[in-house]
């Protein structure tokens, strides 16, 4: 028995920390399966009851089928070299600010907040495109004008008027959640990247600010 746990032990470590270097991170993708099983645990244990025609498990269900199409949606993803990335990179950013332009004027109110536009039977939240849009534009600018944003204070303002318009739009929902996590994405992106110290302490001389 035993010998039998032992063996399955070092089964499971070799997969987390494989000998060659893997195609993406395992421990990661452990993580993410993990979360998954955790968030369709907790949906079919708040949905269970009659949903339409009659059907206890419709909205676990439901999730499922959204959790099948995120899979390949995210295997689709992993194939995608990086210098698509990098080209699509400002598409990205103006889809995600027309999407968000077109869901203050034409989305739909839930409990105050205009945050979803409705396709049907299902609905999207643009302020979710519009994090990925901008971890991939302020990823391609990094790597494009590296030398501007580790030497220049305007290499580190440029990608921050990015950051700025997008969160007038999301308080305009309003999303201020959306907005915390646009800006910690950001700055850890800049932080990473190399910009001086100086210019990325100065979001936090602006939060301690009197007022």
């Amino acid at each position: 028995m035993k010998r039998l746990l032992r063996t399955m032990m070092q089964a499971i470590w070799r997969w987390f920390v494989p000998e060659r270097s893997s195609f993406y991170d395992r421990g990661l993708l452990a993580l993410m399966f993990s979360l998954m099983g955790i968030g369709l645990m907790m949906v079919a244990s708040a949905s269970i009851k009659e949903g339409p025609g009659g059907d206890m498990f419709y909205f676990t269900k439901r999730h499922l089928i959204f959790l099948f199409i995120c899979l390949g949606i995210g295997v689709a993803t992993l194939y995608l070299p990086l210098e698509r990335w990098k080209a699509w990179s400002g598409r990205l950013l103006v889809g995600a600010l027309g999407l968000l332009f077109a869901t203050l004027a034409v989305g739909r109110t839930v409990n105050g907040a205009k945050r979803w536009i409705g396709f049907g039977f299902f609905n999207i939240q643009p302020a979710e495109l519009a994090k990925l849009a901008l971890i991939v534009f302020i990823a391609s600018y990094l790597v494009r004008r590296s030398d501007e944003v580790r030497g220049n204070f305007i290499g580190f303002v440029k990608p921050l008027a990015v950051v700025f318009l997008l969160a007038f739009m999301l308080l305009l929902q309003p999303d201020l959640g959306s907005v915390v996590v646009l800006f910690v994405c950001t700055f850890g992106l800049l932080f990473i990247g190399g910009v001086r110290k100086l210019f990325s302490l100065l979001p936090s001389l602006l939060l301690v600010w009197p007022h």
